[in-house]
């Protein structure tokens, strides 16, 4: 599907409610993808049947966004763990020379 999502995202001819459709279908398979690579730790849980251990969500993660062009990827991230940190790098391009610079860093916090 992701394969999909993105050629309709570089289809000149679509309109934006299908843009942002594919978008935000490739943006929560992406944020699925990467948060299943987290180290998961384990929990005891009451079950209807008892006792069981299921995972909880990590606690120690940021998620850094390069403004703009991965603005559309911080929603699912943030579904998916509604307490994370949050953290904004610019990039702007010097029109001089075209090579891009950092204009702002994240911080923990």
């Amino acid at each position: 599907m992701k394969e999909i999502w993105l050629a309709a995202l570089r289809d000149r001819h679509a309109n934006i409610a299908e843009f942002r459709r594919n978008s935000d279908q490739l943006a929560r398979w992406l944020a699925a993808e990467t948060l299943a690579t987290l180290p998961v730790a384990r929990r005891q849980i009451e079950t209807p049947l008892g006792q069981a251990t299921g995972p909880t969500p990590p606690e120690d993660v940021m998620v850094v966004v390069i403004l703009r062009a991965a603005l559309a990827l911080l929603g699912p991230f943030m579904e998916a763990l509604p307490g994370v940190s949050v953290g904004f790098i610019g990039i702007e391009r010097d029109e001089g020379n075209a090579r891009p610079h950092l204009s702002a860093i994240p911080r923990a916090g």
